[in-house]
């Protein structure tokens, strides 16, 4: 690990910064310009381990060599910028099981574990260095200049100058800053190239009213697709929020698919949505139970229901283990975010060139359409699967809404996504209540070994109460159901359909 030293500043003009270092600190005849080009691949865990612990992490690749980089802030005050850094031999695959050994490496593991890493983005630059000796310093000054790229696509340009000092007096960088100062050449920079691509990636990570709908729907794949990955090793481990989480992503991810059918190829939607299909029933299958569970009260009757649904939340959970240690789901999840960072790839020639903005509209008021269909055919049936067919279509607008997010004007949507959400969660306790009753009913009626007198009677008590809250979440669907079939929902979803250009985010 070494103590590394440097003062950063953002440039405009690369020639004139160039001529001024020459000027002011003549070189020597071993000190000339050199030119290297390099290739920065930032990452992290999906659930961004690495930043949280205070380290940036980096492959960098010059020439046919590739080094792997941890560095973590120690001071910064202005252009000066003191750091601690690993530094290791890697290659080219985010896989550090694979690399070399060297201390960078082990630290990145004790920190990330088996978490899979992601790019984050790339910084392609091209770098003029040369050596310096300034007031008893030896320092290496390099001028970069590059482009970010977040998933192929084109995030910003870097221009930045920095000193490093490499041995010798300190002091060495004052004499520079103060130089530099007066020259107006450069702006000291607090931000690392880490820091300010960062900035630039998650700019053009959001969708635009003006990007490709195709690409759009990538944007939004890739970012549900992390999302899922942050949560798979809680899932892996039990964690029922973690499997909580990981549920709701894949199904964002599923619901993606489906707001930006038009966009894709009917070949690129069968290659991930099957796969995408079975993730997510086995999820469910091990959240269901746990939301069954979590619904018995401390009954001594109810202790051998309790028993049975434990025993077959086990079973499944057990299966979801296998699944997510599966080679195919590995290959799966590397071809999706192949996918999801490919620009073009699977893209119907019909939507190739039209904007998000001219298909959204369209979309959503589809999505409201149905929604408000599957609601009057509730309202006027006693069918609870009418109620549940008004869950599903009410989770597709509420999913369509926040895939266009980036693209509405934010107050109104804002107010949309929280009207859904409180019919949701009416329509979610009635169908919770729905699925315990048939569930306990089941098993009453299976005729299991341990159903003694004492357990009928409490399993019975217990299937009366859930049906009684059947009822009560019917009654209460009414008032969150009118706060969207009334005229000020129509409005606010006009409204935010219509982002007017001064509607700032």
């Amino acid at each position: 690990m070494s103590d590394e030293l440097e003062l950063k500043y953002s440039i405009d003009d690369v020639s004139a910064v160039e001529a001024w270092i020459d000027g002011a600190f003549p070189p020597l005849p071993d000190q000339a310009w050199h030119t290297l080009s390099i290739v920065d691949r930032y990452f992290d865990a999906a659930d961004e381990t690495l930043s949280a612990a205070g380290y940036g992490a980096r492959l960098r690749k010059i020439g046919r060599r590739t080094t792997l980089a941890l560095k973590s802030d120690i001071e910064v005050a202005g252009a000066l910028h003191r750091r601690l850094e690993l530094e290791g031999p890697a290659t080219q695959q985010l896989s550090p099981e694979a690399w070399p050994q060297s201390k960078a490496r082990d630290r990145l593991l004790e920190l990330a574990g088996e978490k899979r890493l992601i790019e984050r983005f790339v910084v392609r630059q091209r770098r003029r260095e040369r050596e310096l000796r300034v007031g008893g310093a030896d320092v290496t000054a390099s001028i970069d200049t590059g482009v970010v790229r977040v998933a192929a696509i084109e995030a910003g340009h870097i221009s930045q100058l920095e000193f490093e000092h490499l041995r010798g007096r300190r002091a060495g960088l004052q004499r520079i800053a103060t130089a530099l100062e007066k020259s107006g050449l450069g702006q000291p920079d607090p931000n690392s190239k880490l820091v300010t691509a960062a900035g630039m990636a998650e700019k053009v990570s959001r969708v635009d009213a003006e990007d490709l709908f195709a690409e759009g729907g990538r944007k939004v794949l890739r970012r549900h697709l992390i999302r899922m990955l942050d949560r798979e090793i809680g899932a892996r481990g039990g964690d029922e929020l973690a499997l909580k989480q990981m549920r709701v992503a894949t199904r964002r991810l599923r619901a993606t698919w489906r707001v930006f059918d038009d966009g894709f190829k009917g070949s690129a939607r069968r290659a991930f949505l099957g796969q995408l299909r079975r993730i997510g029933q086995t999820l469910g299958a091990v959240r269901d139970l746990d939301v069954l569970i979590a619904s018995i009260p401390d009954d001594p009757g109810l202790v051998p229901l309790a028993k049975h649904w434990r025993r077959r939340r086990q079973v499944a959970f057990d299966e979801l283990v296998k699944l997510l240690g599966s080679k195919r789901y590995g290959r799966f999840v590397d071809r999706m975010l192949h996918f999801a960072e490919t620009p073009g790839a699977g893209v119907t020639k019909r939507l190739a060139e039209v904007p998000v903005a001219d298909v959204a509209p369209i979309t959503l008021r589809a999505a409201l359409d149905k929604m408000l269909t599957a609601g009057a055919v509730a309202a006027g049936s006693g069918d609870l699967e009418t109620w549940h067919a008004l869950r599903i279509e009410g989770r597709r607008l509420r999913y369509s809404v926040e895939a266009f997010a980036d693209v509405l004007a934010e107050k109104p949507t804002r107010d949309i996504l929280r009207r859904i959400t409180r019919l949701q969660d009416r329509l979610g306790s009635l169908q919770d209540a729905v699925v315990a009753t048939e569930a306990a009913s089941s098993w009453l009626d299976g005729g299991d070994s341990e159903t003694t007198e004492k357990v009928t009677v409490a399993v019975e008590k217990y299937v009366a109460k859930r049906h009684a809250e059947i009822t009560a979440s019917r009654a209460g669907i009414a008032h969150p159901w009118r706060a969207i079939s009334g005229v000020t929902f129509a409005r606010l979803f006009e409204r935010a359909l219509n982002r007017p250009d001064n509607d700032s985010r």
